[in-house]
């Protein structure tokens, strides 16, 4: 629990402090045309050059989308590494870099970002995209998550692919290990969780929620989004096929060793939280998913 009050304290600050601070952007955000602003929110940290490399190349990504975002919100988790290289070359003013002052994992920086964009839209219809800087969004993943969330306001989530042919993008692609999972206890395109580096909210939709930031390491803190939405909201996740992401890997088996450490450091968290999820019974979305559940059988 302390753990949580001192990462929520971190939350609290960097969004008072960065309410006023980007004007050019809350304009965009209140002016976007159409029915619904879109914007990104990207949590940062990065330890190394490549790491910056490979934030460059996102934002490129972004920056080259048939929906080009409104708004792009990089929350920066106290990196050691300066990050402004990757920043320079964004097109125009409606990025803006927020700052953390004390790393509290991407959980807690984009509760930021979900915080300042509810903040600065007042109101408005904004769908949220999110996704890692270590990712590269398909040229449609914006106008996808945007015209999924215009049909239905709530949750989306995508596959996510590997960028490349290696053994480990083979292995990640073949489980859908950043897919999300489904059941056929659900109607048709309900998964029972997706993942946050392919995602996307409705804040209207989702009420204050935010992600817990008691899970300061990646893992688990979407599934627990996901889960809790679902059982006190009523608001489901569902899963849009043509909002594609493409993912760096880690190669070899080191990098598919710590993939899973994460993930065995943060479970424990959600079964404690909500001892009431389990997989069981669920299945995974892979490559070429085409759901076979019949949308009138399971209504």
């Amino acid at each position: 629990m302390k753990r949580r009050e001192e990462a929520l304290a971190v939350v609290d600050l960097a969004s008072e402090v960065n309410y006023e601070k980007f004007p050019n952007v809350q304009e965009k955000l209140r002016e976007a045309p159409g029915s619904h602003a879109a914007a990104v929110v990207l949590p940062v940290y990065t330890r190394t050059q490549q790491d910056v490399k490979e934030l460059r190349a996102t934002l490129t990504a972004l920056s080259k989308q048939t929906r080009v975002p409104d708004v792009v919100l990089l929350v920066d988790d106290a990196s050691p590494e300066e990050l402004e290289a990757a920043t320079r070359e964004w097109p125009d003013d409606r990025l803006a870099l927020v700052r953390l002052h004390r790393n509290v994992g991407p959980a807690g920086a984009r509760s930021v970002g979900l915080r300042l964009l509810r903040q600065w839209a007042r109101g408005c219809d904004v769908v949220a995209c999110l996704t890692d800087s270590d990712a590269a969004p398909d040229r449609e993943w914006v106008e996808q998550m945007v015209e999924a969330q215009r049909e239905r306001p709530g949750i989306f989530s995508g596959p996510t692919l590997s960028v490349d042919q290696s053994a480990t993008g083979k292995f990640h692609d073949h489980f859908g290990n950043l897919n999300g999972r489904w059941s056929w206890d659900d109607p048709k395109d309900v998964l029972l969780y997706g993942c946050t580096c392919n995602f996307s909210v409705n804040l209207n939709s989702i009420d204050m929620e935010e992600f817990d930031p008691i899970f300061s390491r990646p893992g688990f803190e979407d599934i627990e989004f996901c889960w809790r939405l679902r059982v006190e909201k009523n608001v489901m996740t569902r899963y849009c096929e043509k909002a594609r992401m493409y993912h760096q890997y880690d190669h070899g088996p080191v990098g598919l060793y710590r993939q899973f450490w994460k993930y065995g450091h943060t479970e424990p968290i959600m079964a404690w939280m909500h001892p009431d999820f389990t997989f069981q019974g669920s299945r995974p979305v892979t490559v070429g998913f085409n759901d076979p559940r019949d949308p009138e059988a399971m209504g």
